[in-house]
């Protein structure tokens, strides 16, 4: 019954992929030009897409294309309406052996808005290139879109032609393993402005937002819009030099009453401004649904404008950042605050920092690494080694609101941060003017003149390595896990979580596992059996992961003779040929030894086996010298983990 259903399921999906036509865009095809196939695909990726049929799925061969279709006109775009089902680059096309493979590294499929091919850096030669490379006509569609490069649009035009300089797409879109660069827009979104529901392994590097005389707002040079999911992306040397001020030059974002949004995994590297500027790396806002970032790292983002607010990131209403990483952002104009993050609020809505580490950043006024205008939580975090020019806040500034109540400081370790003050003192680490911070089971250093709450210690927390490698503090080679010794295991505030482990919080972003250690992935069970040479001795290598090699190594073992290979499901433990038989056997495998006695198995380990699945290894040797004609290895236990 099982393979009746597997065969219907699989009947069905060959019928759906029958239905789907397939169209074919290679601008060096010789053929018909008419998208039957690699020989006779479209050269034109404009002309395929306006002449599609329902339901295509269009692939596009490598190569650069243009979307003005030789005439010149900025206002063409490769205009992707309800026809599409998919539009994928990265194929290999016409004239290669495998004209099918896919591989968008390999086989780079372009799109360019640099109508005469005369682009320069520092976006030099751009008033001929393209409003938007790539555009969708309206905000219904579903469609996948993947595989492309997609660079040199140029939105310095009015309404929407101001926005999506690379793309402007909007629908239920996914984006995948597409490369934004060199683009830009005078108001928002230099590579892209997107209203999607996905964005999975997309790289947004080098684009610009802005223009010198523009002294309005200016949105996302890399990314400006939503989408439901963010993941694995990265953001990366985006500019702004917009004369007004400018919201989150990486990627500005934000949630909605019908959607949360998750951003994963991404990275937000070297993006600068030189004006005011809303969070560098990221400027994120919702009223009502969260925007959460996940293990996402915030590094080296950097804005020279006066008042600057959020080196790392700004979040504005409901905003979360957890297992997250803020390191050497700068913030650098007169009057900025926040070098790391500046956490705002829109109504009532509470922003909050958990389990983060805040390290190495700067600001001129307060809060080096964190600076607040409204309660924030902030909950296991570690604030480390910031720094700011005021005279207190170089860890945190949270002065509070009266009207909101203040904010919370839970389990979280503020150390060695600085401020110009003369004399070390805790409003080096924290500073709240206004109110005070509730604090609970916090590590502060030098806490003693600080409002503060209860549960706070003043104690070294024993980081592994506090400045890494280059003993320079706040950058990517510190080691901020707590030692077994350290002061704060345990000692986190009561109204945080457990640990993982179950045990009460420990302070800081990294908790100590104090659970019990998963068994070893190899572990010998002893049970040799002595022959000529002694007792051979077998060891396990791998990681047995799937596709992993897996490699079972014999040593001392008579030379140039039969073994044999006993593998199996459970432990045994009976006596045999004068021995302990340790495996069951369900598997045996012959091999001699050789002139070393030695023998190696290597395999890669299959997929589909469970964590924590068991199995169970010796070798038997023949040797006359061994009690009954053979000698036997330890017995070794593998665990998948």
């Amino acid at each position: 019954m099982r393979s009746l259903s597997c065969l219907l399921v699989l009947l069905g999906v060959a019928t759906a992929l029958q239905a789907q036509p397939i169209l074919y865009v290679d601008d060096s095809a010789p053929g018909a030009n008419n998208g039957t196939s690699w020989t006779n695909a479209y050269t034109d990726l404009r002309v395929a897409l306006q002449n599609a049929p329902d339901n295509a799925l269009v692939r596009v061969a490598q190569g650069t294309y243009l979307p003005d279709s030789g005439t010149g006109l900025r206002g063409l775009s490769f205009a992707i309406g309800s026809d599409i089902t998919s539009l994928l680059g990265g194929f290999a096309g016409f004239g290669t052996p495998f004209p099918n493979t896919r591989n968008s590294d390999n086989f780079p499929t372009i799109l360019s808005g640099d109508l005469l091919g005369d682009d320069l850096p520092g976006f030099v030669h751009r008033s001929d290139n393209s409003y938007h490379v790539v555009r969708t006509t309206d905000s219904s569609l579903e469609f996948v879109f993947a595989g492309f490069t997609v660079r040199g649009g140029n939105a310095d035009g009015t309404g929407v032609d101001a926005e999506g300089g690379g793309a402007h797409m909007f629908g239920q879109i996914t984006v995948r393993n597409c490369t934004f660069s060199d683009s830009r827009a005078d108001v928002a979104g230099g590579g892209a402005r997107l209203g999607v529901t996905r964005i999975d392994d997309c790289r947004f590097l080098g684009n610009q937002v802005g223009a010198a005389d523009l002294t309005g707002s200016a949105r996302g040079a890399g990314l400006s819009g939503r989408a439901d999911q963010i993941l694995d992306c990265v953001f990366e040397d985006n500019t702004s030099d917009a004369a007004g001020i400018t919201s989150g030059v990486g990627f500005a974002g934000h949630g909605d009453s019908a959607n949360e949004t998750l951003v994963r995994g991404c990275v937000f590297r070297g993006n600068t401004s030189t004006g005011r500027t809303l969070g560098v790396g990221v400027e994120a806002s919702s009223q009502q649904e969260s925007v959460t970032f996940s293990e996402c790292t915030f590094e080296a983002n950097s804005s020279s404008g006066a008042d600057s607010q959020g080196g790392g990131a700004r979040s504005n209403g409901c905003v979360i950042f957890e297992h997250c990483t803020f390191l050497e952002n700068t913030l650098s104009g007169a009057g900025s605050r926040g070098g790391g993050v500046f956490a705002d609020g829109l109504g009532p809505e509470t922003p909050r920092l958990e389990h983060s580490v805040i390290a190495g950043n700067h600001s001129v006024l307060e809060g080096g690494g964190l600076a607040t205008s409204k309660d924030v939580i902030i909950d296991g975090c570690s604030v480390i080694g910031n720094s700011s020019d005021a005279s207190d806040g170089g860890g945190v500034h949270a002065p509070g609101d009266p009207a909101l109540g203040h904010a919370a400081l839970r389990s979280t370790i503020l150390w060695a941060n600085t401020t110009s003050g003369l004399v070390p003192d805790g409003a080096d680490q924290l500073a709240s003017p206004v109110g005070p911070v509730a604090v609970s089971g916090c590590d502060i250093q030098n806490y003693a003149g600080v409002p503060v709450g209860t549960d706070v210690i003043a104690l070294d927390p024993l980081f592994v390595d506090i400045d890494g490698a280059d003993d320079v503090l706040g950058n990517a080679d510190d080691d901020l896990h707590l030692l077994a010794n350290s002061p704060c295991i345990d000692s986190g505030s009561a109204f945080s979580d457990l640990d993982p482990d179950g045990t009460p919080a420990d302070i800081g972003a990294f908790f100590f596992d104090q659970g019990e250690p998963p068994p070893p992935l190899w572990a010998d069970l002893g049970f040799a059996l002595a022959g000529t040479p002694g007792a051979p001795a077998l060891v396990g290598a791998g990681t047995q992961l799937p596709g992993e090699v897996v490699t079972l190594a014999l040593s001392d073992a008579l030379p140039v003779t039969l073994s044999s290979l006993v593998a199996g499901f459970d432990e045994l433990g009976v006596f045999f040929k004068g021995g302990t038989m340790v495996p069951t056997v369900d598997f045996l495998l012959l091999r001699a030894t050789n002139g070393f006695g030695e023998v190696e198995v290597s395999f890669p380990w299959p997929a589909g086996v469970p964590t924590g699945f068991e199995t169970y290894w010796q070798f038997w040797v023949q040797d006359p010298g061994a009690p009954v004609g053979w000698s036997a290895s330890n017995g070794l236990r593998g665990v998948s983990p």
